[in-house]
């Protein structure tokens, strides 16, 4: 369910950068600043499976510090 709720939101916000305590927000549904490993394991997850999906593009595009956002053109 959160693997999904996160690309949901990535996907939501068109290219715009989703900053980790709005993932924790929006798709954790709390205000937290709970360890960033929870959000790169699931960004991890998520990542996986769309590169069996399609394993010649990088849909999510981590922007260091901040958060992570869908690749503009996808």
């Amino acid at each position: 369910k959160q693997e999904f709720e996160l690309l949901c939101l990535l996907a939501e916000n068109g290219g715009k950068t989703c900053t980790k305590s709005m993932i924790f927000e929006k798709a954790w549904h709390y205000d937290s600043e709970a360890d960033d490993n929870t959000i790169n394991v699931h960004i991890s997850k998520v990542r996986k499976k769309l590169k069996e999906y399609d394993p010649d593009t990088e849909y999510i595009e981590t922007v260091w510090g901040i958060g992570y956002r869908m690749k503009a053109g996808n």
